[in-house]
């Protein structure tokens, strides 16, 4: 659609878990992938003009975010605008706006508030808050794991002149370390 010569620009959507997508950040990190080269193919811009992961899903929604939002703009897309941003209910102090599919995103501050402000700014060649960060992306805080066995899934974000050379995990139970691989190249 976006090499039709009417077409101005391109938007797309990302719902990986709505859409029952397997592994919801890499599969939404190539669609946007995908998406920016069909819009650099034909010379347009493009927006990610709506994108969610719900609160409660198994992965890490501020790990996918800023993920997501990195990818794009590195990548050429033109913005990004998640899906959706809520506050009080007018009239009504202390009564937020209902959380109906689990998306809400509340611009109170906290961490995923961040991520969205810092990636607005970053879209818009406006400085913006970078510091190291390292992310892990599953088991997500606060998950049951119900085996002897778990795959840590971590993504390491260096600021500007920082650089990360390891990443380890301690065992609290036993006090133990261990490192961790990069086995799949993406970080």
């Amino acid at each position: 659609m976006i090499e039709l010569p009417d077409v101005n620009y391109g938007t797309f959507h990302l719902y990986p878990s709505t859409w029952v997508k397997p592994q919801e950040e890499k599969w939404g990190t190539q669609w946007i992938i995908d998406h920016a080269k069909a819009a650099n193919a034909a010379g347009k811009p493009a927006v990610l003009e709506e994108y969610g992961i719900g609160a409660n899903d198994p992965e890490n929604r501020d790990f996918i975010y800023r993920r997501w939002n990195d990818v794009a703009f590195k990548n050429g897309i033109d913005g990004s605008m998640f899906w959706i941003l809520t506050s009080q209910v007018a009239g009504k102090p202390g009564n937020l706006y209902p959380d109906y599919d689990g998306f809400r995103v509340l611009h109170d501050g906290k961490a995923t508030d961040a991520i969205l402000t810092n990636a607005s700014l970053m879209f818009r060649g406006l400085p913006y808050h970078d510091s190291s960060e390292l992310y892990i992306a599953s088991p997500k805080e606060g998950s049951t794991v119900g085996s002897d066995s778990v795959k840590i899934s971590t993504f390491p974000y260096p600021a500007k002149g920082d650089s990360v050379s390891k990443v380890s995990v301690r065992l609290l139970s036993t006090n133990k370390t261990i490192d961790l691989k990069d086995g799949d190249g993406d970080g």
